[in-house]
């Protein structure tokens, strides 16, 4: 016959049962802030060293993947690129 000691209590053969549920609570929780910034937006003004804007300028940004995005300022030095 095998002793334990000390005994296993009723807590500790509960412990097996929680694991996998808190396994999957943390990697829900860890890949929630990935859905949540699927796409991003960026705007602003291009403007000289004077500040004076500088309509038609290009404007370009990469994401993540390597992907170029680009606008091409208005008037007023505006541009706005999606989808980032």
């Amino acid at each position: 016959m095998v002793a334990f000691w000390p005994a296993p209590s009723p807590k500790m053969t509960r412990i097996p049962l929680l694991r996998p549920l808190f396994s999957v609570f943390f990697l829900i929780a860890s890949t929630a802030h990935l859905w949540a910034q699927s796409a991003g937006r960026l705007e602003g003004r291009v403007t000289d060293v004077t500040k004076g804007v500088l309509p038609g300028a290009t404007v370009e940004a990469l994401t993540p993947t390597g992907t170029a995005i680009v606008a091409i300022t208005d008037a007023a030095g505006r541009y706005e690129l999606d989808a980032l």
